[in-house]
């Protein structure tokens, strides 16, 4: 790839098409090896830091680790339930997080201390809608009121109110605290990305590859560049005189787990939300960096030792501008707004969408958008274009079936992966349902129920992977015939639940993957699917 900062090259495996390795334009690399399962198990990053990943049975990740003494040297290990929702969460310096569920979003949150004391507690009560209706944070309680449409109108934490007119832009805030907004000027290239800010005389400036992703900030003459896996920043650099010094690296794993600077490794903690709230030394004792924020992501307070970008929903801000960096766009929290529209022009059956300025239709409380054009639930647990559209058209245990989305550039649905563009749902009924068989036939899928009270699904196209789920065994007919997909539950269904044998209640989504008419006779699988083994036939 050919851009204004050089040369990218991308290296691949020949047999499997998995990406190898990456050249930056200054000649740093990265590399990544990968299990039999397809599951990435290390990774070198441009600095020569080296970064373990450990699968438990079911391709569930379980262990990140900077060796392979998993045991003793590891940066975090995930416990799940099984439904495979994440249980706890263990650092390297011996915090744990503890997860409980309402359904599939996030009821309660425990932080501790390897001694057992109580670092953080997160508590948060949705309504039948999804939306948060109250939380408490460390004792604190807030409470929330909102609007036909899911936007949020009313926050106890400021006293505030938001107001919006007919097309969703907010018209009014009501507030007990100052609003500052210093920024005098902004500068755009011609793909309209942010290139440079002025506040309070400073400009910074900004400079993209060709994936559209950050790749220089620039202020006082001091540069700093940004390493990328994926859409993740692993590592950013000092560069003077074309010489570049690493500044900090990071460890990924489910999030952000540890930063690690000359001063050593430091180990973040977020809210249920994803918002870093916290950093704490190797030791787990010693809090070095704490922020709080109201429901847009403005930071109320803030007390570091060490500075570091990652602050609400976990995503870059920069400290002169206060705005924060969402890949495809720069978002304001001081207005609840991105500052230029969106490239993504929205879904005329879904009006909310149409607004190209609002930030997650105005519920920030249980969305962020990691991708600047894709809603995302603070759960991962569905996507959405544009906006949200959580407990109806997102994935939920309630009020959820009959509901499809459109994935972004990626949806994570389990360990599972969905491509950008395609479409999964809920099966549509009103009673409970034994399901028998899927047919694919060219680009109608239907199916055929062994109850009543049954509605079609969508029509979708063929090879389009359809529902969420887990336990399928794949049958095909002769070349050019009728694929063929028998729903089992063998494996754990992907509902909140577990599932009784062929059996599916309302409140529960139905799990199933569509391949092609004509893949050929008597196909079977035994690869994993969406973080659980499919049995072979």
């Amino acid at each position: 790839m050919n851009d204004v900062t050089g040369t990218t090259g991308y290296n691949f495996d020949v047999a499997t098409g998995a990406l190898t390795g990456v050249v930056y334009p200054d000649l740093k690399t990265i590399s990544y090896d990968y299990d039999a399962a397809g599951n990435r198990v290390a990774m070198k990053d441009p600095f020569g830091f080296n970064t373990y990943y450990q699968f438990d049975q079911r391709n569930r990740l379980d262990t990140v680790a900077s060796s392979l003494d998993f045991s003793n040297d590891y940066d975090v290990k995930y416990q799940y339930y099984n439904n495979n929702l994440l249980k706890q969460s263990k650092q390297g310096n011996g915090v744990t997080s503890d997860y409980k569920y309402d359904g599939l979003q996030i009821g309660e949150l425990i932080e501790k201390k390897s001694n057992g004391t109580v670092i953080n507690s997160y508590s948060y009560v949705p309504d039948k809608n999804g939306n948060q209706l109250q939380k408490k944070e460390n004792g604190t309680p807030h409470s929330f009121v909102y609007d036909e449409l899911n936007r949020v109108t009313n926050s106890n934490q400021f006293n505030e109110t938001y107001g919006y007119d007919s097309r969703g832009n907010r018209n009014s805030l009501t507030t007990i605290r100052p609003f500052e907004s210093p920024v005098t000027g902004y500068g755009y290239d011609k793909r309209d990305r942010l290139t440079s800010v002025t506040v309070d005389g400073k400009t910074v400036s900004y400079k993209y590859n060709g994936d559209g992703l950050l790749w220089e900030r620039t202020e006082n003459g001091q540069t700093t560049r940004y390493y990328w896996d994926a859409d993740q920043v692993i590592a950013e650099a000092t560069v003077s005189g074309g010489t570049t010094t690493l500044k900090a690296r990071y460890v990924r794993g489910k999030n952000l787990v540890a930063r690690e600077d000359e001063q050593g490794k430091a180990y973040y903690l977020q809210n249920g939300h994803g918002d870093v709230v916290e950093l704490r030394d190797k030791s787990g004792d010693t809090s070095l960096n704490q922020y709080s924020y109201d429901i847009f992501g403005n930071i109320v307070s803030e007390s570091e030792m060490i500075p570091q970008p990652f602050k609400y929903s976990g995503e870059m801000t920069d400290s002169t501008t206060n705005l924060q960096y969402l890949r495809a766009r720069w978002y304001d929290p001081s207005i609840g707004r991105f500052i230029n529209e969106d490239t993504y022009q929205g879904q005329i059956d879904n009006p909310l969408s149409l607004n190209l300025y609002t930030y997650v239709h105005n519920n920030p409380l249980i969305n962020n958008d990691p991708t600047g054009h894709w809603c995302t639930s603070a759960d991962g647990k569905y996507s959405h274009a544009g906006g949200c559209n959580g407990g109806k058209e997102g994935i939920s245990a309630k009020n959820n079936l009959g509901g499809a989305i459109w994935t972004p550039d990626f949806l994570h649905v389990g360990e599972k992966e969905i491509d950008k563009g395609k479409q999964v749902g809920a099966a549509k009924t009103a009673k409970d349902l034994d399901m028998t068989e899927f047919w694919s036939t060219g680009a109608v899928m239907q199916y055929t129920p062994t109850a009543p009270n049954v509605v079609s699904h969508p029509i979708l196209d063929a090879g389009v992977e359809w529902g969420t789920g887990l336990g399928v065994i794949i049958g095909a007919g002769p070349v050019g015939g009728t694929a063929k997909v028998t729903i089992t539950s063998e494996c754990y269904i992907w509902s909140g639940c577990d599932v009784e044998k062929q059996t599916l209640t309302t409140e529960l989504i139905v799990k199933a993957s569509v391949f092609p008419a004509g893949i050929g006779g008597g196909a079977s699988s035994s690869k994993y699917l969406y973080g659980d083994q499919i049995p072979g036939s």
